[in-house]
């Protein structure tokens, strides 16, 4: 995945967000119930993966892209105020219900994340080849599941 600049004129970085690996997805999520290698006896096996993308800050693209999301002065954000509220609450009250049925039928469910955090490079200036530059790399974000041993019938 790659976006490229099309507002600076002879950038020395043409792409101001590009994939690291353009052989793996950017966004893996695999969510499978009762999966087929099921050694640890799991009801459902969520996996995500995120891969990194370098994002390169270009002030033009900065101030278009804030250009394009600034809405007209006579908007009144209240009413979609009230129904991002409104529906955050649907949401929670989904996830507390789902987790307390899963306390209750006490079901086993693995949840493996991988998040490779975005590389920010920062330069000094797009259009000089030489000028220098901020390298930003946030690391990675994972998961280490360890499950508890599944407990034997009585």
């Amino acid at each position: 995945m790659q976006c490229e600049d099309h507002f600076t004129k002879k950038s020395q970085h043409p792409y101001f967000i590009k994939g690291i690996d353009s052989k793996t997805p950017l966004v893996d999520i695999v969510y499978e119930t009762n999966p087929p290698d099921n050694t640890e006896k799991l009801d459902s096996v969520a996996k995500v993966r995120v891969d990194s993308v370098d994002v390169v800050v270009i002030m033009g693209v900065l101030n278009e892209i804030s250009f394009f999301f600034t809405p007209p002065e006579p908007v009144d954000l209240t009413q979609l105020r009230e129904h991002a509220v409104a529906r955050l609450a649907e949401i929670q009250k989904d996830a507390s219900q789902r987790l307390m049925e899963a306390i209750e039928n006490r079901t086993r469910n693995l949840i493996d994340v991988q998040i490779k955090a975005p590389c920010i490079i920062v330069p000094e200036s797009v259009t000089i080849e030489t000028s220098p530059v901020l390298v930003i790399d946030l690391g990675i974000i994972f998961t280490n599941p360890k499950l508890c041993p599944y407990p034997e019938p009585s």
